[in-house]
């Protein structure tokens, strides 16, 4: 764990290291592959990653997970990322959609299965968040969908329900999410600390992935 007095700190030093990773991928494989989280915490750490000197137009960026609503919801994390990556340097990034169709929940699993092919095939860079009841990505403590991915070993994209408003959301599962190389957890905050020191015993969700990750975490 790296630990850092400031939130601006941790992101100056996680950007600098997501972009270290993409590169090292482009490198190798000639292309990189980004799934990242929404919420507002991440939201500075994008626009940071933005202006990093990458050559984008062979980055191809996913979602970690999604409400299931139209893009125009105020929930939406494909917004979040157009509005905070998708500018300077990324400018013309291209960002793989998790709402084909946000009319009918079983045919968009299809569809967004089909479109995540290449994150279901190799994904290079992970970034999560926690909530404060140990769940990552939308894989949820109680929610019979999440328990199923978190004790199996499906790889793609599924629905799932949470404890909130709105309830249906769409998740990498965890099988996915853990094929990659670099899985990076951004925490905020003693009480997110808290959580995250206490969920190998209580089972959270996010203690499926602990083994994995490089974590960063500032206090305030």
């Amino acid at each position: 764990m790296k630990q850092f007095d400031s939130k601006q700190e941790l992101e100056k030093e996680l950007a600098t290291a997501i972009a270290h990773e993409l590169k090292k991928a482009i490198k190798e494989f000639g292309n990189a592959r980004l799934l990242l989280s929404g919420g507002s915490t991440p939201a500075n750490l994008y626009n940071l990653l933005s202006g990093a000197q990458i050559d984008w137009s062979n980055v191809l960026i996913g979602l970690v997970d999604e409400r299931f609503v139209p893009i125009s919801h105020p929930g939406s994390n494909e917004a979040l990322l157009i509005k905070t990556i998708q500018q300077n340097e990324a400018r013309d990034v291209r960002i793989v959609s998790m709402v084909a169709d946000a009319s009918n929940e079983a045919a968009n699993l299809v569809q967004v299965n089909k479109a995540y092919q290449p994150f279901i095939e190799r994904t290079d860079v992970v970034v999560l968040g926690m909530g404060e009841d140990g769940h990552t990505a939308s894989l949820f403590p109680g929610d019979e969908q999440s328990e199923a991915l978190l004790n199996g070993t499906a790889n793609g994209i599924f629905s799932t329900i949470a404890p909130v408003d709105p309830t249906n959301r769409i998740t990498c599962s965890k099988e996915l999410l853990l094929n990659a190389p670099a899985l990076f957890l951004m925490i905020v905050g003693e009480n997110k600390l808290t959580v995250y020191n206490k969920a190998a015993a209580n089972k959270y969700p996010i203690s499926y992935f602990q083994s994995n990750l490089a974590v960063y975490y500032a206090i305030k």
